[in-house]
């Protein structure tokens, strides 16, 4: 009788086990599957393009894709792409300051320095080239792999996440920019559209980014990132702030520029993390670095020549205003002067 009762408890115990298993593995399961989000991408006609499912953390890319194989070029584009932002959160970078997407030549892979997007509008990118460039410089579009435009999104909630794409204006670069896309209808059949959804690759690198101080006009400021120990290099225009993604670790050489500044060079170190280096450029003749040329800069730069008190680094580079040789004397403090009384430009 006792060893019918030990028997009895042992498949009593057994069966709790396997329940508390099975429970678990439920909970388990049921935990997965609420880490997941469904994303279902629109075409411009509202109609259902493709759908898939990632994981919360995922980083997708939503690419469109544009093929105007008889007439090639695109003049100019206005439009939207809309997302659950309860969902997905835009992944590219963007200007806290204005808004405007940092990395275009990723977002628009035929980009021209006179299209922008603008990021910062909660669930919307809205992106316009609105200055368009003609014939042969127009943005080319003749094959079935010619990406109009590439976001990525991470997905930041499980549930269902929907993104729309809408075209409100779309021409050719002819000389009357022939409107051929008006609010989302295509009024010439020889353009066609295709849209893809899939995780994004992983980067290759670490992102190295950070804000622009320059004056005179707001003309472009050139980023250069070249590799002291490694082959890389890479580029971008930038106003206010700057942007270079996928940079492998490396010691680096950042060069700054733009038209009537004295170039620079910053030596950074690239890891594992991502890099933000603030840079300032001054204007040639501006020693003090206030934007301008007054007596002040003057002052530093005969000091200097008369071996008062010596000029250093890049100081030095924007006081040698003859001949750049890395000397600055009198002469050079002279026209400093002169320009300081108004008598004569350094800048063009």
């Amino acid at each position: 009788m006792r060893k019918l009762l030990s028997l009895v408890l042992a498949l009593v115990m057994i069966c709790s086990v396997t329940a508390i298993a099975a429970s678990a593995a439920n909970t388990d399961a049921a935990a997965t599957a609420a880490e997941t989000a469904t994303v279902t991408l629109y075409d411009m006609y509202g109609e259902v393009a493709t759908t898939g499912t990632y994981n919360v953390g995922d980083t997708i890319t939503c690419t469109m894709y544009l093929n105007t194989s008889l007439i090639g070029t695109i003049g100019s584009i206005k439009a939207n792409q809309t997302y659950t932002s309860a969902n997905l959160t835009l992944a590219d970078k963007y200007s806290e300051k204005d808004g405007l997407i940092s990395d275009m030549d990723t977002m628009f892979p035929v980009t021209k320095k006179q299209t922008v997007a603008n990021g910062k509008l909660d669930g919307k990118v809205a992106y316009n080239a609105s200055t368009p460039l003609m014939g042969e410089d127009g943005f080319h579009f003749d094959t079935d792999e010619s990406a109009l435009i590439v976001t990525h999104y991470t997905v930041t909630a499980a549930g269902e996440a929907e993104i729309h794409n809408e075209i409100n204006t779309l021409a050719v670069a002819d000389y009357h920019l022939t409107r051929v896309i008006v609010k989302n209808i295509v009024l010439d059949d020889r353009f066609t559209t295709a849209y893809s959804l899939s995780e994004s690759t992983a980067a290759t690198g670490v992102t190295v980014s950070g804000n622009i101080t320059s004056f005179l006009k707001d003309d472009d400021v050139t980023v250069t990132l070249t590799g002291v120990d490694n082959n890389f290099t890479t580029n971008t225009i930038g106003i206010n702030d700057y942007n270079l993604v996928n940079v492998p670790a490396g010691s680096y050489t950042l060069t700054i520029s733009k038209k009537n500044h004295v170039t620079r060079d910053y030596e950074i170190t690239v890891a594992d993390a991502d890099v933000t280096q603030d840079v300032k450029i001054h204007p040639l003749g501006d020693v003090t670095g206030d934007g301008k040329i007054s007596t002040a800069d003057y002052g530093k730069a005969n000091s200097h020549a008369r071996n008062k008190t010596l000029l250093q680094g890049y100081e030095l580079k924007c006081a040698d205003v003859i001949g750049g040789d890395g000397k600055v004397g009198t002469a050079d403090a002279g026209r400093i002067n002169s320009a300081a009384k108004g008598k004569m430009s350094l800048w063009t």
